[in-house]
């Protein structure tokens, strides 16, 4: 298992910290707190990722 921190998370989502703490508080997106430091595994993000896609349809 691959696990991401915060601000790692953050930059690669383009999302500022505060909407990644809104995600953890309303139960979005699973967290590991180790000694003050969030941490996010990998397959959770993908989670969070499909439920969130949108399809788009081609019109040939």
């Amino acid at each position: 298992e691959r696990y991401i921190t915060d601000s790692e998370l953050a930059e690669k989502l383009k999302l500022t910290r505060r909407t990644l703490a809104d995600y953890r508080m309303n139960g979005r997106l699973p967290y590991y707190k180790v000694g003050g430091k969030l941490l996010y595994k990998e397959k959770d993000i993908l989670v969070l990722l499909e439920k969130n896609r949108v399809e788009t349809f081609n019109h040939w």
